[in-house]
């Protein structure tokens, strides 16, 4: 009896041994394939550069940071895929064949390879335009991979290696006339089959393009077809619609939402499920209210995310204001709200601004804002009413701009052309065109006071108002600051007096006296002058070490070493030493 337990026992622990063991593989297994797919985009922000390319008379040299000379300009071409590191692309003349890598002191690298290249980027997804970890190379005219140390990441088995719109990190490949997806590991998300493949610009804050899948084409006897994958390569559609777009507005990372289209006639497609029929002949989506307003027939009505109608299909026209669908069949008009109630308002739109108040817009076009018993607040309409921020509001009236509260107060008064939020900050740009004045609005509404006859550029950390004759700094919270306060380490600073630009030092001793049209601030170890038109450049001593020889067009003006800007590509700046006649 015993041992019938003790076998019993036994054969309970060797079943919990392999199920323990099958378990332990599959997640093995499952980390080694999520590996396979997983990767870094190394970030390169300003500060990093440690290298530019510089041009003389059509020739191409490298400079450091310091604008010291790193390679003569001397080749044809120069790329600098990572200008964090030690490594350029040169091409040594127009007609050469092949490209060669070099370093700072003229060393070839990667000499086993026939042929090299960067792999270069949409400018609007990475400051530097280029794969900053990999490479391409050629090998009887196939092409694969390597990292910059030379470590072969594919063989040479594509026909062609370029960028994927809109991605970072992953490649598009060319194979018998067909592509298809790698990622920089060398990973194959989908093999090359198809006749076209592209990324479906799917983006969202926290995970830029991560979430984004593939549109798929193939070539038929009856026209091209598209389907969808995910971003791992999983087939969602098969090839099967004449037309196929993903709706990017719906903020949705689990699932694709897709416009489908069989010989003119639309549908929506929530990955594989079909949520609308290939019947409408237009739909557009309210990213708003996240509704569908489709047309069949030339009737309108309108659908939510689940394929569900909320304004039945029975409509001349329908317009959405706010959180309100206007609908309107022959004579008769009719307001719903989002869910497909219908309500009874004079208003034709209504926007939530905050928990307490909404903008609404009447029937004869004018603005107002009410609160949550729909109470209008505003002893006037304006033309134009926008959510600033706590209890603030653009307005317009008579064609000019300014801030009011919500009880109607005015904070900033409506004497402005235009009054506009600066990207990436939380604060405002207000303009007058008449003397092409620039102020700008703090989060509090009040007014920070800049400059007539001004210029803006906005950096990573500071504001610039630029006219003829003065120079304001500001932090982005519209705080006036000084270039000294910006960038205590650099040795020499902008001043000006009696119309007139020179140089003091940080305890304001004058290191260059107020002599020239205009200078520049310190960039490197040099600075700019202008005098009788022209440029020169000063060391930090205030030695002159290029005349005023340099004849500059550009707006922005801006030097390292001997050189001057010509082409700033956010961090692919690009200088030169051209001395242009007029």
């Amino acid at each position: 009896m015993a041992n019938k337990k003790s076998s019993g026992n036994n054969k309970g622990i060797l079943i919990l041994i392999i199920v323990l063991f099958i378990i332990g593989i599959i997640f093995i297994i499952n980390n080694i394939n999520n590996n396979k797919y997983n990767y870094t985009i190394e970030t390169i922000k300003n500060e990093d550069i440690k290298y530019y390319v510089y041009e003389v008379n059509g020739l191409y040299g490298v400079i450091d940071k310091d604008g010291n000379n790193v390679i003569d300009a001397k080749y044809a071409k120069i790329d600098i895929p990572n200008p964090k590191k030690d490594f350029f692309i040169i091409k040594e003349k127009d007609d050469s064949k092949n490209n060669k890598i070099i370093n700072s002191k003229g060393e070839q690298l990667l000499t086993s390879y026939e042929d090299v290249s960067a792999i270069e980027l949409d400018k609007t997804i990475s400051s530097i335009p280029y794969e900053k970890t990999v490479l391409k190379y050629r090998s009887k005219n196939s092409y694969g991979l390597i990292d910059f140390n030379g470590k072969k990441i594919t063989n040479a088995d594509y026909e062609d290696i370029q960028k994927v719109d809109f991605r970072e990190g992953t490649l598009k490949i060319k194979s018998k006339g067909n592509y298809g997806i790698i990622n920089i590991k060398g990973t194959v998300i989908l093999k090359p089959i198809y006749d076209d493949v592209n990324a479906d610009g799917y983006y969202n804050d926290k995970d830029g393009y991560k979430n984004d899948g593939f549109i798929i084409r193939t070539k038929t006897d009856n026209g091209y077809k598209y389907g969808y994958t995910t971003s791992k390569g999983k087939i969602i559609i098969e090839p099967i619609y004449t037309q196929l777009s993903r709706i990017n507005e719906i903020a949705d990372s689990k699932n694709a939402y897709l416009i489908t289209s069989v010989n003119g006639k639309y549908g929506i497609n929530k990955n594989k499920k079909q949520l609308l029929k290939n019947e409408y002949e237009d739909i557009n989506y309210n990213t708003l209210n996240q509704l569908f307003i489709c047309r069949k027939q030339q009737a309108k009505g309108v659908y939510n995310l689940d394929g569900k109608a909320i304004v039945p299909m029975d409509y001349d026209e329908i317009t959405i204001g706010g959180i309100y669908i206007n609908a309107i069949k022959g004579n008769q008009s009719l307001i719903f709200d989002a869910k497909g109630n219908k309500i009874d308002t004079k208003f034709v739109s209504l926007l939530k601004a905050t928990d307490k108040y909404s903008i609404i817009i009447d029937q004869n076009n004018n603005y107002n804002i009410v609160d949550n018993n729909n109470n209008l607040l505003l002893k006037e309409n304006y033309a134009y009413i926008e959510y600033y921020r706590d209890n603030y509001f653009i307005v317009t009236k008579n064609g000019y701009t300014g801030i009011i509260n919500a009880n109607g107060s005015i904070i900033v008064p409506i004497e402005y052309s235009t009054i506009s939020k600066i990207d990436k900050t939380e604060i405002l740009e207000a303009t007058k065109i008449k003397n092409n004045q620039i102020d700008l609005i703090d989060m509090n509404a009040k007014v920070v006071r800049g400059l007539e006859n001004a210029q803006m550029s906005i950096t990573d950390n500071y504001i610039k108002l630029e006219s003829d004759k003065s120079v304001n700094y500001y932090t982005l919270e519209a705080r006036q600051t000084t270039y000294k306060e910006l960038f205590p380490n650099n040795k020499i600073y902008a001043y000006t007096q009696n119309g007139k630009w020179g140089f003091v030092d940080k305890s304001g001793q004058v290191i260059v006296p107020a002599r020239y049209e205009a200078v520049t601030e310190q960039n490197g170890n040099t600075a700019g002058f202008k005098q009788n038109g022209k440029w020169g450049i000063i060391d930090t001593s205030g030695n002159i070490i290029v005349q005023p020889i340099y004849t500059i067009t550009s707006s922005k003006i801006k030097f390292l070493g001997k050189y001057y800007l010509v082409s700033d590509n956010i961090g692919l700046s690009i200088y030169s030493g051209d001395i242009v006649e007029e």
